[in-house]
This record gives structure tokens, sequence and C-alpha cells, in this order.
């Protein structure tokens, strides 16, 4: 028996009624349609979300991963950071404590931290940059200046 058929059998003479269980009828199918919609925008955006989540697990795993060496030009001096800029080693040629007072020591290893440092930096920002949003720039999230008043909204004014 097809949907017509049983339908119409529930009609009157005067077809008064399936006027309105045809509305009825076309309001379930809006619905339906309507519900079909929604849920495919709600799974797009959820694929989106899952999407750009994942990309910022594989971020966070590089950055996790970073390191750099810097050497002096001599190569008396190397040194090694991680992510955070945090010092992982330092290689010291022997001969540098006949080269080098203790000040000009302290003066070499910092250059080839900074060095080294720097270049983590940049590839952080090289693999987080492209996840921010356009309207958040990068150095107020993660720049040398970053303070709390980067995360939060402007002062309330209740008088305003």
């Amino acid at each position: 028996m097809s949907a017509d058929a049983s339908v119409e059998s529930i009609f009157n003479a005067s077809g008064e009624l399936k006027i309105n269980v045809a509305l009825i009828l076309l309001r379930g199918w809006e619905e339906l349609f309507v519900m079909d919609a929604f849920q495919a925008t709600v799974k797009e955006l959820a694929d989106q979300v899952n999407q750009q989540v994942e990309r910022l697990r594989d971020a966070y795993g590089a950055i996790n991963a970073i390191e750099s060496t810097r050497a002096s030009p001599d190569g008396m001096i190397s040194v090694t950071v991680g992510p955070q800029g945090q010092v992982r080693g330092i290689e010291l040629n022997p001969r540098v404590y006949r080269k080098l007072s203790a000040s000009e020591l302290a003066g070499a290893l910092m250059e080839q931290i900074n060095r080294a440092t720097a270049t983590v930096t940049e590839q952080r920002r090289r693999l987080m940059e492209p996840l921010m949003p356009a309207e958040l720039p990068y150095e107020q999230v993660f720049g040398e200046n970053v303070t709390l008043d980067a995360f939060l909204p402007p002062r309330v004014d209740p008088d305003a």
C-alpha cells in the first residue's frame, strides 16, 4: 500500500481533512529536511574542529622535538637548546680555557645560547603561526613581552 493510498483512506468526501493531513505531511518532510541539513552542518563543523585539533596535536609534537645547536665560529664552544630555550648541552674545547678569560667565555656562551634560542623560537613560530586565528597575532600570544592582558577582554566600564 502506498503512502497516498493510506492517507486518502482517512479523508472524508469533502476533502478538508486531506488538505490538513497533506500540510502536516509536508511540514513533517520540511522538518526532516531541516533536521538533515542541520545534522550535515553539525557534522561538517565537527569534522573541521577534529581536523584543527589534529593539526594542533601534530604541531605540539613537532614543537616538543625542536632543538637547535649553535657553535662559535672557531668551533671552541657549542650549545644545544630545547623547544623552550632550555640549555640541553654545552661542549667546550679544552683549548678554550687558554684562549678566553672567564668573562669572555661567559659572553661567548651567552652568544651561542641566544643564537640557538632565536632559531628555536623561529621554528616554533613557523609551526604555530598557520594555526593562529587571523585576528590574533602570534606575537600577542607567544611574543617576548606577553602579559596576561593578551588573553583578557578589555576592562568593563559599568557606566558605559
